[in-house]
């Protein structure tokens, strides 16, 4: 949490943008400074393993075919579903979002532990305004990215998925001009990886002076 009365604590930072804007660009870039990163993604992947509570109910809620042939999630598949009817797609994150929450304030704790106490933790999430994490964050960085730019990456990105399928998938969050408006920073990331890493440096070091303000 911020610092209180002249005393240091740990900035929690959010990274949120649309779909192929470059979040995981920027992830990458603070991780190679050093700073911790923790992301919503991967603890998304985590929850739904085979033998998980979730993927039970998972399957449970919309049936054997969306697993694969090993049980895993076929992801694909489930995609495919929730992406195409709102309504799938409010009943999965129920199964989801709880949990995915739970190990996200786990490893917020953990660093909290294991860091000193005037450090910066950044966390990833495509949803974070959507799902109210932004709460438990004291700043939030949004990754923005001209329309055709972000169509163009998604395209180049996910190649399988069709046109249809690409629409459906960034019509199924905020705009990036709304996350944007949640944000107490913002990134564009419509040129070179050199300029995005100026931009992101320039954040941080903002928050530093946050942090140790």
């Amino acid at each position: 949490m911020v610092a209180q009365e002249g005393k240091l604590a740990i900035l929690i930072v959010g990274i949120t943008g649309g779909i192929a804007c470059g979040k995981s660009a920027v992830a990458t870039l603070l991780r190679e400074q050093g700073f911790s990163v923790i992301d919503a993604d991967q603890i998304a992947r985590d929850v739904v393993k085979p033998g998980e509570p979730a993927l039970r109910a998972i399957q449970d809620s919309f049936g054997e075919h969306v697993l694969n042939e090993t049980g895993a999630l076929n992801r694909k598949k489930l995609g495919s579903i929730v992406f195409s009817d709102p309504d799938a797609r409010k009943q999965l994150e129920a199964i989801t979002h709880p949990e995915i929450f739970r190990r996200t304030r786990e490893q917020l704790e953990s660093l909290r532990i294991r860091l000193p106490t005037d450090a910066l933790v950044f966390y990833e999430n495509a949803l974070l305004v959507e799902t109210g994490m932004s709460t438990i964050c004291d700043a939030v960085i949004a990754v923005t990215a001209t329309p055709t730019i972000q169509a163009e990456r998604l395209r180049d990105r996910n190649p399988d998925l069709s046109e249809q399928e690409r629409t459906q998938r960034m019509a199924s969050q905020l705009s990036t001009d709304d996350k944007a408006k949640h944000a107490h920073f913002n990134v564009t990331n419509n040129g070179t990886l050199e300029e995005l890493n100026d931009q992101v440096m320039s954040v941080v070091s903002a928050l530093k002076e946050r942090i140790h303000g």
